[in-house]
């Protein structure tokens, strides 16, 4: 019998290399939360996290298809009352978002924008936005809940590129942990200090319980402005990390370029 998953069992590799990158991006948080503004022809990230939401609506499931569906219009809704606060031709402050479960990136584009890059409050609107419309847009499922936010300031697009599939990959490892607990695997064994974020230990487990986890991924959405300025985002889901990774990649430089050659204009 197959476990894991053919295509999981592929990119473990790819999921392992990408977490271990996390003190690299640790330290430009820590950077970046002591700067005021975004330097010129920088790229800000902002990651909002759920406020207790994933213990509240994601605890004994792998997939909550209500809080999903607020997430993603939550999203929506906030990209579109923010979107063009952009002193360009383009009038456009972002390239795209990513969520996965209860965390949200924002990309913004290296423009000037109507926040004056202020990072405190392009942050703090940003989280306030996104809680107002996750509060709203959840009620008709008694879902209410808000979200904290932390920037992250890189230099290029391939850094933005490589936090975001980093961002992705940490996804994929705690989900792997969950599905393992949800089967029944004690806490006490899961999160000891030789198993907790051990892919092996991960990996081990899914072949001894016949597990299979080639949906994984699908629980990312990735959300990217359209060439015309219709006001939504285009959601775009894969079930291979690699594609999602070279989807949004090629997506998103494909669109600077277009603001670029716009703002140019």
């Amino acid at each position: 019998m197959l476990y894991l998953g053919t295509n999981t069992v592929k990119e473990l590799p790819l999921i392992k290399d990408l977490c271990a990158q996390r003190p690299l991006f640790e330290n430009i948080e820590k950077q970046s939360a002591a700067l005021i503004t975004t330097p010129p022809q920088h790229y800000l990230i902002v990651r909002l996290d759920g406020i207790g939401l994933s213990k509240k609506y994601l605890k004994d499931s792998l997939v909550n298809k209500e809080f999903k569906e607020i997430m993603t219009q939550a999203i929506q809704e906030t990209y579109c009352v923010l979107h063009r606060q952009s002193k360009s031709n383009a009038k456009q402050v972002f390239l795209g978002a990513v969520m996965a479960s209860d965390e949200v990136s924002f990309i913004f584009n290296s423009s000037d924008n109507y926040f004056d890059k202020r990072l405190f409050k392009t942050v703090t609107t940003l989280a306030s936005t996104l809680s107002c419309f996750f509060t709203k847009d959840g009620a008709k499922y008694l879902m209410m809940g808000s979200f904290d936010g932390r920037p992250l300031v890189v230099e290029n697009l391939q850094q933005v590129n490589d936090y975001i599939a980093h961002r992705l990959a940490i996804y994929c490892r705690n989900t792997m942990a969950k599905t393992l607990r949800l089967d029944g695997v004690p806490d006490n064994e899961l999160y000891s200090d030789s198993n907790n974020n051990n892919l092996d230990y991960y990996q081990a487990q899914f072949k001894q319980r016949n597990l299979n986890l080639d949906d994984i991924i699908k629980s990312c959405t990735l959300f990217l402005p359209s060439l015309a300025d219709d006001k939504r985002l285009n959601t775009f889901k894969n079930k291979s990390l690699e594609k999602l990774i070279t989807m949004y990649c090629n997506s998103m430089t494909k669109f600077e370029q277009h603001l670029t050659e716009v703002n140019h204009s």
